[in-house]
């Protein structure tokens, strides 16, 4: 079987957010194209529980392709959220731990968000009906070993799944809703949300599709009506500052991997920081090469991007530069990035 799993769509209203409803009936039509079994929603479908679900219930019936059954769980944003709530055929939302079949040797166990627990607390129960190996677990909240931004909207940790309770109980697949930003495993994966909610879930999005009998999963691009991209540039004091800035902003957008025809979803924010002999150059040359895109606000920002002057201090950085371009660093956290090691360098030079 083919299950499409996605999460945190934090839907409200169509005046409020049409973009999430966009996001929402493509991931249904496309799971006709792609001869999806089932769709899983792992929690959050809602910002929070409301009284009137008619746009989401005109929503899903315009998009659903026939037949096709959609599984449910509460998040931590709508835990009240019932079957007796959405008034359309084809959705179940389970409201509390429940197994299901997904193909002949294969099951789902779907635990939704309760306040106060572990993921690893609802296991035991089911411990006998489910084969090691061959079945995955749908649900709630964090990852504990994973790596992630801290969410200021939402500190703390929300019903952690740990890496003994997979130890102890071996799924094949984890498939975790909550976390906004996609993380892929094994076995721990997170679809993030399909359509970003602020300026910090940047890039393209998507869902996930399980394929239960080779166990893989593969991530299938959502066509989300708004995108966003947060970008740092640390500018040096090069001898040609517009071409140094132009090239690394035109690296960055092609980066974005955008799809033809896209440009106009997009906003985005940059902040350039660092130094410069000409700081009206840099916003220039900044809003030249991002002219095809919204910006997240009323242009870069270049409230930490300083004047440099002193000859010397120049000829020092430019020399940090090329050492710091030269190092052999690890990527990603918790170390940081060598835009971060060249602007504490910098800083160190000016003093400041």
């Amino acid at each position: 079987m083919r299950i499409a799993i996605t999460a945190d769509l934090h839907l409200t209203t169509q005046q409020d957010h049409p973009e999430r409803f966009a996001a929402l009936q493509d991931i249904l039509r496309q799971c006709g194209r792609l001869d999806v079994n089932r769709l899983i929603i792992a929690g959050d479908l809602f910002d929070q529980t409301q009284q009137n679900y008619a746009d989401f219930e005109q929503a899903y019936v315009e998009a659903r392709p026939e037949g096709l059954p959609v599984t449910v769980i509460p998040g931590n944003h709508d835990p009240e959220l019932t079957s007796g709530a959405l008034a359309v055929d084809g959705l179940e939302v389970l409201s509390e731990p429940a197994v299901r079949h997904a193909g002949e040797d294969f099951d789902l166990l779907f635990v939704p968000y309760k306040a106060g627990t572990s993921m690893g607390e609802h296991l035991p129960p089911f411990q006998t009906q489910l084969k090691p190996g061959r079945w995955g677990l749908i649900s709630h909240g964090d990852w504990a070993v994973g790596l992630r931004a801290p969410d200021s909207n939402e500190p703390g940790i929300y019903m952690p799944l740990t890496r003994a309770d997979l130890e102890a109980h071996n799924p094949a697949v984890a498939l975790l809703g909550h976390i906004h930003a996609p993380q892929d495993g094994p076995p721990v994966y997170y679809p993030g949300s399909p359509c970003p909610l602020d300026i910090n879930e940047t890039g393209l999005r998507r869902f996930l599709i399980l394929d239960t009998e080779s166990l893989t999963v593969t991530p299938q691009r959502v066509d989300s009506p708004r995108l966003y991209f947060n970008e740092t540039v640390v500018m040096l004091p090069v001898e040609d500052e517009p071409a140094y800035l132009r090239a690394d902003l035109e690296r960055r957008v092609q980066d974005w991997d955008l799809p033809e025809g896209w440009e106009d979803r997009v906003q985005q924010r940059l902040r350039v920081i660092g130094y410069a002999s000409d700081r009206s150059a840099v916003e220039t040359v900044a809003r030249e090469a991002l002219a095809d895109f919204a910006f997240y606000g009323d242009g870069p920002d270049l409230s930490d991007l300083n004047h440099a002057v002193d000859s010397d201090r120049i000829h020092i950085a430019r020399q940090v530069r090329d050492w710091v371009e030269a190092l052999e660093w690890p990527a990603g956290e918790p170390e940081p990035t060598l835009e971060d090691i060249t602007f504490e360098a910098l800083r160190v030079i000016w003093g400041n």
